[in-house]
């Protein structure tokens, strides 16, 4: 992989990679890669991607919609938002990525990866217009103290809780944005992945380079 970054590839390279294309896979070996995590060249792509595999999942779908204080709010992406994003969707059993640092030294970090595992409402509120009270995630190397003894609880699932970003326009106004820093982690950007280590993944690889070394050109695993 480094190789390939600097444009400095081997013939055996060439040789392994050639090998790993997803069309030339058996069947047996594909389905090891299925649940893998899957890079993808654009948003778009993400999105489909992740809608497909919400589709599949069969599970009931909640649209998030994130709270604004003021309209301006809501033109903001992500980025500039510590990483709210305008809408989440989300199902018991959706693979998640927390989108900033809420506890860093238990493994609760940009880019942790999770499984949705239950769903929980305020009582009386509406699910079509609120945020939900809590969304539990269990998430591989969280070392910090277990859940409360809830009933239908795992110990060892992670509250997540709604965060809440505040920044200010050039003109002095406060705005805020209140969701939750998860987002939808079947597939994410390849840029996104930058800084993460990971074991194996799928690699769709887009039609151009956005950056030199940063995407390529098809599929691959690795």
């Amino acid at each position: 992989m480094l190789r390939l970054r600097t444009y400095s590839t081997t013939y055996e390279d060439y040789i392994l990679f050639s090998t790993h294309f997803w069309n030339n896979l058996t069947p047996t070996l594909r389905a090891k890669f299925d649940d893998v995590l899957h890079l993808l060249p654009t948003r778009a792509s993400v999105l489909e991607f992740n809608c497909w595999k919400l589709v599949a999942s069969g599970k009931p779908v909640l649209h998030c919609h994130a709270k604004h204080n003021h309209s301006e709010a809501k033109k903001v992406k992500s980025d500039d938002a510590e990483g709210l994003e305008k809408e989440l969707l989300v199902a018991e059993g959706a693979k998640v990525m927390v989108t900033r640092n809420l506890w860093t030294s238990k493994g609760l970090v940009n880019g942790a990866q999770g499984v949705v595992k239950k769903i929980w409402f305020d009582q009386g509120s509406n699910a079509r217009s609120h945020l939900p009270a809590v969304i539990f995630v269990e998430f591989d190397g969280y070392s910090g103290p277990e859940t409360p003894a809830w009933e239908g609880i795992d110990p060892s699932w992670v509250p997540i809780v709604p965060a809440v970003a505040r920044w200010e326009t050039k003109a002095g106004k406060a705005l805020t944005r209140t969701q939750y820093p998860l987002m939808l982690a079947w597939g994410i950007t390849i840029h996104k992945s930058q800084g993460l280590t990971l074991e194996k993944v799928v690699v769709q690889l887009g039609d151009k380079d956005f950056a030199a070394g940063s995407d390529f050109c098809s599929y691959f695993l690795s």
